[in-house]
């Protein structure tokens, strides 16, 4: 079974996924943190993005 090109097709798709998750500026602001974002509105978002690509990928997410 050659792994590279089973791969392939999917390895565009992939790297667009990942390049616009760490393009997110997962630091902690203080300015925005609030009771619900604790650690401030990029920490949220990163997160979000994260869950809502899990479960696209059929990961179960729960957030809490």
């Amino acid at each position: 079974m050659d792994f590279k090109k089973i791969t392939k097709p999917y390895q565009a798709k992939l790297l667009k996924s990942i390049e616009d998750l760490v393009k997110i500026p997962s630091v902690y602001d203080q300015k925005s943190s609030s009771k619900n974002q604790p650690y401030g509105k990029y920490i949220a978002q990163a997160l979000k993005e994260f869950a809502d690509f899990g479960k696209k990928n059929g990961f179960k997410v729960e957030l809490n």
